[in-house]
């Protein structure tokens, strides 16, 4: 995201979870929307926003099964922990991850509402 949108939607330079999570759900081509859909809003609308975005990217981009997310936590750990939230992870934190069995990660995160956040669920583990 480059500074003239962060400008435009009064978005503060301290405000790195909510600019890496704008990264994370939006591509580039949907900043035009983005900004025309929350300029003028507060930074509690602007979070709202985004957060709800997350909801329905989570239900559109699912794992349909355990089969599919064992298959891509094979391939990309970091990639699949990433599509199953829906939110960046850094190296600091998937190092919080306790367990490295994907079954038991699918079982414990299908237990819990699907918009859990994934440091809530590192706190369940």
């Amino acid at each position: 995201m480059d500074d003239n949108i962060k400008r435009l939607l009064g978005i503060d330079d301290s405000a790195v979870e909510l600019v890496s999570m704008i990264n994370f759900l939006f591509s580039v081509c949907d900043y035009n929307k983005l900004v025309n859909d929350c300029i003028g809003l507060s930074g509690k609308q602007l979070n709202k926003y985004v957060y709800d975005t997350r909801r329905e990217k989570i239900k559109n981009t699912r794992y349909s099964d355990i089969d599919e997310f064992i298959k891509d936590f094979g391939v990309s750990k970091d990639k699949a922990l990433e599509r199953l939230f829906q939110e960046p992870l850094n190296t600091a934190k998937l190092s919080k991850l306790s367990i490295s069995d994907p079954v038991r990660i699918f079982e414990i995160y299908n237990a819990q509402k699907p918009d859990i956040r994934y440091m809530n669920f590192i706190r369940l583990i």
